[in-house]
Parts: C-alpha cells; sequence; structure tokens
C-alpha cells in the first residue's frame, strides 16, 4: 500500500503528461464537455467507440482524483495498471468524438494532440492492444515506500 510518505501523483510522469489534482480535474471537465457535444449529435443513436473511451478515460480519471486526494488505498500493481490503462489511450491524445472537429476540441482543451487518429480503428476491438507500453516514471525509492 502506498504510505504517507509516498510520492503524490503530481511527481507522476505519465507519457510525458504530468497529473495532478487540477489537471485531472481539467481533464474529467475537458472529457465531460466532449461527451455531451457528441452526445448532442441528432444522428446518433448509441454510443460510438469515442463515447465508450470517454467513459474509460474519466472512470480512471476519478480513480487518479481519488488516489491524489488521498481517499484511495491502492498498491503499487494498481497504480501502475492504471497507468497502463490511460497510457493505451494515448493519455487521452485521441479524445476526439464522432461529429466534432478538432478545432472545437482543441478550443475545450487546448492541450490535446489530435495528429495521431489511428488509435480509433484500434479502438474498435475489445481488447486492450499494447497496453503495456505505458511509460510510467517513478522515484527510485518508489517502491521501497509501498
Amino acid at each position: 500500500m502506498l504510505s504517507q510518505s509516498a510520492p503524490k501523483l503530481s511527481h507522476l510522469n505519465i507519457k510525458g503528461i504530468r497529473y495532478g489534482y487540477p489537471a485531472i480535474d481539467e481533464l474529467i471537465g475537458a472529457c465531460n464537455k466532449l461527451r455531451s457535444l457528441s452526445l448532442g449529435t441528432p444522428y446518433r443513436q448509441e454510443p460510438s467507440a469515442a463515447d465508450r473511451l470517454l467513459a474509460r478515460v474519466l472512470t480512471k480519471c476519478k480513480a487518479l482524483k481519488e488516489l491524489e486526494l488521498g481517499n484511495t488505498k491502492i498498491t503499487a500493481h494498481g497504480l501502475n495498471t492504471i497507468s497502463k490503462h490511460l497510457a493505451g489511450l494515448d493519455v487521452v491524445g485521441e479524445i476526439l468524438c464522432e461529429g466534432l472537429d478538432q478545432v472545437t476540441a482543441r478550443r475545450i482543451y487546448p492541450e490535446l494532440n489530435m495528429d495521431n487518429t489511428s488509435f480509433w480503428e484500434e479502438e474498435e476491438e475489445e481488447g486492450e492492444g499494447e497496453e503495456g507500453t505505458a511509460a510510467l516514471v517513478l522515484p527510485p525509492n518508489f517502491l521501497k515506500t509501498c
């Protein structure tokens, strides 16, 4: 379990993006805005792959926020699993709902990197794909504090 002296989430670097309490709130807000815009599209009858992705991102971000606030006991393995999920989503770099253009998405959340859209083809299948490529940078003594 993480002890009180363990590093907080703001000390972690996942796929080059620093996560901390305010950043997670912004990300949750961005996901919610993108999702509401997408779900408001008239021709949509059921959730798309993008909607399912957003739902998963929200779940992971909420888990990370709980961890940052100290409300969750989590093992080092659990933290690594969460980071792999985020890295598998290219750290939400692929949040682009159907019917939502990149200009609008960038205005909502300017830090989104939408140059690579190949993830959507991979996302159509239920498998997690190359989830093992997560980049989780921890301080050298992190495991000793768990």
